[in-house]
C-alpha cells in the first residue's frame, strides 16, 4: 500500500510497478503540495482496476467542510466534502491584521504560508506574553535570520527566500516596491526593522518545547500537514488569489489552503477575504450540484 500517493515520486512509482504485487493507492489529490520539490500526483498516473472514494471527514463537521468545498470546487472536485454531523464545528471569519483579530480563542494553532509570516505571527504572540510552540522546532526560522545578519554584512544569502540578494538594503528596496508582491518580505522587513536581527535570533530561544505547555502552536502549512487541532487560525499569507482581478491563485497554492484549513476540528479562523475571493470564483467558474459519494 502505497500511502500519501499524491505525493510521491516517479522512482517510487516506478517500483511498485515493476513489483508484480498488487497495490493499493491511498490519497488525496488535492492535497498535493510538493511538486516544488519533484513529486507527482500518482492518482493521476497509475491505471487501476477499481477506485473506492471516502467523501467524508471525521476530524470535522460540515462548516469546516463547506470551506474546504470552496477550495475543491475550482479544482476540478465532482465530488463534495461532507463532515461529519456531530461535530460543532465553527468558521469564524477575522480582519486579516492579528492585532484586529480579537476573537481568537486559546489554545490555538496559527498556520502560515511562509516562515517570515510565521516570524511575525511568534513576535507578536511573545509581545503578548504568550507561551509559543514552533511545530518542528525553530530551526528555519533561525537559519532566515542567520541569512538577515549575514546580508547585514554583505554576505550572500543561502536560503530560498533570500537566495540571489547580495546586501540586506537590497531586500529593502525590493520589499519596499509594493508592485513585486513580496508581502513576506515585507513582513520580514518590518520585524527586523523593529527589534534587530540578533534580537528576534535570541528570542527565539524563548519558544516552548512541547505543545502542552504552549498557549499558541506556530506552523508552516507544509509541516502541518496530516497534523489536527482542536482550533485553528490561518495567518493573511495564502495566496488565494491571483494577480489578475477575479482569478484564483496556482492550482498548488489553492492546494496549500485546503490542506492548512483542513486541520481544524472544532474551530477555523480564516481572514474574510479568502472566503470572499473563494465565493466570487465558484459563482462564476462552477455550474451545476456535484453528487455526493461515500
Amino acid at each position: 500500500m502505497l500511502d500519501e500517493a499524491q505525493d510521491t515520486n516517479p522512482a517510487v512509482l516506478e517500483v511498485l510497478a515493476s513489483s508484480g504485487l498488487k497495490v493499493a493507492y491511498v490519497g488525496d489529490q488535492y492535497q498535493q503540495i510538493y511538486s516544488w520539490r519533484g513529486a507527482i500526483n500518482a492518482m493521476d498516473r497509475i491505471c487501476v482496476g477499481n477506485r473506492s472514494y471516502l467523501t467524508q471527514s471525521f476530524r470535522f463537521g460540515d462548516a469546516v467542510a463547506n470551506v474546504a468545498n470552496l477550495v475543491l470546487r475550482p479544482l476540478g472536485a465532482t465530488l463534495d466534502l461532507r463532515g461529519t454531523s456531530s461535530i460543532a464545528s465553527r468558521v469564524v471569519q477575522l480582519d486579516p491584521d492579528p492585532v484586529k483579530a480579537g476573537a481568537v480563542e486559546v489554545p490555538t494553532t496559527v498556520i502560515a504560508r511562509t516562515n517570515m509570516d510565521l516570524l511575525g505571527e511568534y513576535v507578536f504572540q511573545l509581545n503578548n506574553r504568550r507561551r509559543i510552540h514552533i511545530v518542528g522546532g525553530n530551526i528555519e526560522l533561525r537559519r532566515l535570520l542567520e541569512d538577515v545578519v549575514n546580508l547585514q554584512m554583505e554576505q550572500p544569502a543561502s536560503r530560498p527566500e533570500l537566495f540571489g540578494f547580495q546586501t540586506w538594503n537590497e531586500v529593502v528596496d525590493f520589499a519596499e516596491d509594493e508592485t513585486n508582491g513580496a508581502h513576506a518580505l515585507r513582513t520580514l522587513v518590518r520585524m527586523v526593522t523593529s527589534f534587530g536581527a540578533q534580537a528576534l535570533l535570541d528570542s527565539l530561544g524563548r519558544a516552548e518545547p512541547t505543545e502542552e505547555t504552549a498557549e499558541f502552536v506556530l506552523s508552516t502549512a507544509h509541516k502541518a500537514k496530516g497534523r489536527e487541532w482542536n482550533r485553528v487560525r490561518l495567518a493573511s499569507d495564502f495566496r488565494i488569489a491571483s494577480d489578475d482581478p477575479g482569478q484564483l491563485g496556482l492550482p498548488e497554492e489553492l492546494r496549500l489552503f485546503y490542506v492548512a484549513a483542513t486541520r481544524a476540528k472544532q474551530l477555523l479562523e480564516i481572514p474574510a477575504s479568502y472566503i470572499e475571493t473563494l465565493d466570487a470564483a465558484v459563482a462564476t467558474a462552477f455550474n451545476g450540484v456535484p453528487e455526493t459519494q461515500s
